[in-house]
């Protein structure tokens, strides 16, 4: 069987030819078929990714993507559909992994939402999908919403992310031989700091290009309503940390500066930029610390409690300390407290 090339486009990239078919499919189905009489193109497809394989020029399946509001909001996959001509070929699956991997590659790990209609949620329980809401008529046709975590670990990925390692005691870290004294200090969210980071991300990918495998927004400040350091923190995925030669010189020449090397604990670097503040983390892919970089970021951004509970103990570590790896032992009960939470809410 030839594979099946699944493409990714944004409208103005499209041919004339595929926007069209692209469009008269979903008229057909969602429109015709399915006798809802509404306008297909709502003016969301402008900024939409589309997502179509098709062959001998007949689309065979598509869906399109809803850009994320900022850098922690999920995007939202939508108008999926399966040509008729084409069902029963099983297309339903591979159609909804491009959807999901366009995703990451464009906008990064994170939460996928959809407005499923209520007979297909099956299906979509098997893409990793939940049920978050009671069932709503749209368009006559029962839908509910329904979300995608950020991440889908494995079983063995599951077991080590609940287990904190620790680096070499005889190892020391910093490159410069002693930490930074600093003024610790903890602000109210800034609306702003998606855009910082978003910028941030942008030149370092126009400075590593494909060496830079994923860029995450991760920390306090991708979190919307949590007080925080204003530092944005950034965890930046290489092929292989140790290898420095393949990416730290560019980054360096680029204006950052290397401050911890850490063999011993993920083979983690990272980085410091002061204008704008960012820390950039470096690990190799699906590290254990990287995914809890992740997990705990959505957590508090879907649970208040925590989130009230992280930031007083922001509030309160942040008295008395002048080096960051203080403050952060004075927040360590609170964190782990909170992972102990997160760690047993896992599927």
């Amino acid at each position: 069987m030839t594979p099946i090339n699944w493409q990714t486009a944004a409208l103005h990239d499209l041919a004339p030819q595929t926007l069209y078919r692209l469009l008269a499919l979903r008229s057909a189905v969602f429109v015709v078929e399915q006798t809802c009489c509404y306008l297909d193109p709502d003016g969301a497809d402008l900024t939409a990714l589309h997502v179509w394989a098709e062959q001998d020029g007949e689309i065979m399946a598509c869906c399109r993507i809803l850009p994320p509001e900022n850098s922690t909001a999920p995007a939202a996959i939508g108008r999926v559909v399966i040509n008729p001509t084409f069902r029963g070929q099983k297309l339903g699956y591979p159609l909804m992994d491009a959807a999901v991997q366009a995703v990451y590659r464009h906008f990064g790990t994170r939460q996928i939402k959809i407005s499923a209609q209520a007979h297909l949620t099956a299906f979509y329980k098997k893409c990793g999908f939940t049920v978050c809401s009671d069932v709503y008529d749209e368009d006559g046709i029962p839908h509910c919403d329904m979300f995608r975590p950020a991440l889908l670990l494995s079983a063995q990925e599951r077991r080590d992310v609940m287990i904190f390692a620790d680096s070499d005691p005889d190892e020391n870290p910093l490159v410069t031989g002693k930490p930074r004294t600093v003024v610790i200090t903890v602000s109210e969210y800034d609306p702003a700091w998606p855009a910082v980071y978003a910028q941030e991300k942008q030149r370092i990918l126009d400075v590593l290009g494909d060496k830079a495998l994923h860029i995450e927004h991760v920390g306090s400040t991708a979190v919307p309503g949590l007080a925080a350091k204003p530092v944005i923190d950034i965890d930046l995925i290489v092929a292989d940390p140790a290898d420095e030669a393949d990416w730290l010189p560019a980054l360096i020449a680029d204006g950052y500066e290397h401050t911890v090397r850490e063999p011993s604990w993920y083979q983690h670097r990272m980085l410091k930029r002061d204008n704008p503040q960012i820390n950039l983390h470096v690990f190799a892919p699906r590290c254990p610390e990287h995914l809890r970089h992740i997990l705990f970021r959505d957590w508090l951004i879907t649970h208040p409690d925590n989130r009230a509970d992280y930031a007083q103990s922001k509030m309160t570590a942040k008295d008395g300390v002048s080096i960051t790896m203080d403050y952060n032992r004075k927040k360590h009960d609170t964190v782990r407290q909170i992972y102990a939470r997160l760690f047993a809410a896992l599927p």
